[in-house]
């Protein structure tokens, strides 16, 4: 069960999610979805394939691409592949086309975020 009960954990939570994503990029970095659901501790009660996990993460995405950040999501990445889960694809073929598939479109996401995170140090 999730410990997160209110709005105002619940923008913690993925405020932290998004700091730690951040992290991952200026270090030309992944992060695993086990990875970050360590990071935030067993207080957030969360776990990688929780329903409530990834509409935090589907949300701090969407406000990333809204905020012309890219989608910061794409740098949490399942353990067995190194890519995103399948859930994550959609919003990329949504957002950015794809017309050379999913692999090379995720791979072009997660070097912008990169180059992106690398050259704005003091943004966060």
């Amino acid at each position: 069960m999730s410990a997160i009960s209110s709005q105002e954990k619940w923008q913690a939570v993925k405020a932290q999610i998004r700091a730690l994503c951040i992290e991952a990029a200026r270090h030309h970095d992944t992060l695993t979805y086990g990875d970050v659901i360590h990071a935030l501790g067993p207080e957030a009660g969360l776990v990688p394939r929780s329903p409530i996990f990834h509409n935090l993460l589907g949300q701090m995405c969407h406000e990333e691409e809204v905020a012309g950040r890219g989608l910061l999501c794409a740098l949490v990445v399942a353990k067995s592949t190194g890519i995103p889960g399948n859930a994550f694809f959609p919003t990329l073929i949504q957002a950015r086309g794809c017309a050379d598939g999913p692999q090379a479109c995720w791979e072009r996401e997660r070097d912008w975020l990169f180059d992106y995170w690398s050259s704005h140090p003091d943004e966060a």
